[in-house]
């Protein structure tokens, strides 16, 4: 009788993350699908080419705000300082163009756009949730002692349980890249006079039980439903 042959072990890579830096503090981090398994370096390029664009979009304002500073840089280097018609009016247009951009600063402006970005995060956990509890019950169904004389079956289930950790690895770090968003939307609100309690996504990622963790942001789930709530939207 032929030798049983082993049945050849795929394991999947450790979990990465790209970042970019951002100009004035923090940093996009890739975010990835977890429920499609390990993503190549591709589809994390393309998750923060996705970040990017908004994000400029969304520096519209901050680069307003230069092109004042710049206009009265000009102005108190003119000649004479501090009267030159042109670069008055200059200064002028350049405040005409960011007047709208304080609307975002009262919390009619800015609530709207919390209570958005804080229903999308809702959503994102519950769909880490649907997939991590998956992964998590596919492990808990591998039954080693099944294998008890079997080589070949046993080292396609331990190679099976070494997978299903590595994807829960992966998807509790991939959690972390909604932290960075949590602390904008908090930092937004105070501009506004806006007091918002959000859960620390980055603490719970690092939870060493799962099931803790999963309990831990359902509990974050009800917190930010109910900042949602408080908003004046």
């Amino acid at each position: 009788m032929a030798e049983e042959s082993a049945i050849p072990c795929i394991e999947l890579p450790e979990p990465k993350t790209l970042e970019v830096p951002l100009p004035f503090g923090g940093a996009l981090k890739s975010f990835v699908d977890s429920t499609k398994g390990p993503p190549d370096d591709c589809q994390l390029v393309e998750s923060l080419m996705i970040q990017i664009a908004p994000m400029l979009a969304g520096m519209t304002c901050m680069l307003k705000v230069l092109k004042v500073i710049g206009a009265l840089k000009n102005l108190a280097e003119g000649d004479p300082p501090m009267t030159n018609p042109q670069k008055v009016a200059q200064l002028i247009q350049a405040m005409a163009d960011l007047a709208p951009c304080f609307l975002m600063t009262t919390p009619a402006g800015i609530a709207p756009l919390i209570a958005a970005i804080l229903r999308l995060i809702i959503a994102y956990i519950n769909c880490f949730l649907e997939a991590f509890e998956s992964v998590y019950n596919f492990k808990a169904g591998i039954d080693l002692n099944s294998a008890t004389g079997n080589p070949v079956l046993l080292a396609s289930l331990n190679c099976a349980e070494n997978n299903a950790d590595v994807s829960m690895r992966g998807m509790m770090e991939s959690l972390q890249a909604a932290q960075p968003i949590l602390d904008l939307v908090g930092m937004l609100g105070g501009i506004a006079g806006l007091q918002l309690q959000t859960p620390s996504l980055a603490e719970i990622s690092g939870e060493q039980d799962p099931m803790e963790g999963v309990r831990r942001l359902r509990d974050a789930i009800d917190q930010l439903q109910m900042a949602v709530e408080a908003l004046p939207v």
